[in-house]
């Protein structure tokens, strides 16, 4: 299965900035001696996606603007894991910042990489049930979403009819309902 693998012969940084999002411009070997001097890789901080439900066995997703498609749609909670925290931790801290709801059972499904050829970064997919409203967003993303509870029903017309705006949050839930 080496005889596969890419070579990398140099990398360098051609774009970083404080949000932790680097372009990173490498020159690769391929397996067939082929020499690539402009393979660009995109690198940015893991994050969690989290599925989570009320003792109801409803998702709490938000309606929110997302910049990079331009429009409101549906979403799930999630955030970026921060340096000292691991993704269960991030996710606990991420719900009750964006909701102001705590679950007390969260688990891992699994950990999927943004795109295969630029690698980008991983998002941590966090199941969670029981979530109980203690207060208010303590600190509520700039797209101010609206927080809904939706029943499997409505989850699956929500994705046959592509609401859900992001990729790894429908992969999200596709696993939660295949699951249930």
């Amino acid at each position: 299965m080496n005889e596969m693998l890419w070579k990398k012969l140099k990398s360098e940084n051609v774009y970083e900035n404080e949000r932790g999002i680097v372009v990173e411009k490498q020159k690769v070997q391929l397996p067939d001696g082929t020499v690539l001097s402009d393979y660009y890789q995109i690198k940015m901080r893991n994050f969690v996606t989290m599925v989570i439900q009320d003792e109801q066995h409803r998702f709490l997703c938000l309606k929110q603007y997302k910049h990079g498609m331009g429009k409101v749609g549906l979403t799930l909670p999630g955030g970026i894991i921060e340096e000292d925290e691991g993704p269960l931790e991030t996710a606990a801290r991420e719900l009750m910042e964006e909701t102001g709801y705590v679950c007390s059972e969260l688990r891992s499904m699994g950990k999927y990489v943004l795109s295969g050829n630029q690698h980008i970064c991983y998002s941590h997919i966090i199941g969670g049930y029981g979530a109980k409203m203690i207060s208010v967003a303590t600190n509520p993303d700039q797209e101010n979403g609206k927080i809904c509870f939706m029943a499997q029903k409505e989850i699956r017309k929500a994705l046959i009819a592509n609401d859900f705006l992001i990729i790894s949050h429908a992969l999200a839930l596709d696993m939660a309902l295949a699951n249930s």
